[in-house]
């Protein structure tokens, strides 16, 4: 069964440098043999796929902090929980056979105060506010224009544009390509255009 897996991923990872190979065609010099496109797939199918920017809406977010800050609020001073049968139910203890949830809300009423609720929300809204925000962006077009970009240095291209693209370009073209190679419908001189102004993560190539 081991080696049956092996030959799965082996199998796979030829395969996907053979997409790579294709796609990427006329972009590639002698030194870019099967191998070595492998190599590349892994590298842009790590950077876009598995390193991917999770942005969110600050809007929403901060409306669901209220909430959630209402709700703790709320169990925090409900005298529900207090009730002595409640207390003395069997799944207080948290047993398989009992309801953790229960056991869960009383665990958290004996650790809730207004100062920790407060910081607790304080906490998060630092996160919230440190997050990039989706607004109407793509941003899933903005990470593939900085894959691509580091792919294009990696396979040993002069480096590519930071500012300002030439649509006409050979850069321009590539970026064209990878964006029907990672299947994204979206426009890459576009793209390009809001990378270069509201990308926070930029690598120096």
């Amino acid at each position: 069964m081991h080696m049956k897996i092996q030959n799965l991923i082996e199998t796979k990872y030829w395969d996907r440098a053979r997409c790579f190979q294709d796609a990427f065609r006329e972009f590639l010099a002698p030194r870019h043999d099967l191998e070595e496109c492998g190599w590349l797939a892994v590298e842009l199918a790590t950077r876009y796929w598995l390193n991917h920017v999770e942005p969110v809406n600050r809007r929403h977010a901060h409306a669901d902090l209220a909430t959630l800050k209402e709700c703790l609020n709320f169990i925090s001073g409900s005298g529900l929980l207090e009730l002595e049968n409640v207390q003395a139910l069997p799944y207080y203890q948290a047993t398989a056979a009992g309801s953790p949830l229960v056991a869960g809300l009383l665990s958290l009423k004996e650790i809730m105060s207004e100062e920790a609720i407060n910081e607790a929300c304080s906490d998060i809204e630092a996160a919230i506010n440190v997050t990039i925000d989706k607004r109407n962006i793509r941003w899933d077009a903005l990470q593939a224009i900085e894959s691509l970009r580091c792919i294009w240095w990696l396979m040993g291209n002069r480096p590519a544009p930071s500012k300002a693209l030439n649509p006409s370009s050979k850069f321009a073209d590539f970026l064209r390509v990878g964006f029907v190679y990672l299947d994204l419908d979206a426009d890459p001189v576009s793209a390009f255009r809001s990378w270069s102004t509201k990308w926070p993560y930029k690598l120096d190539l």
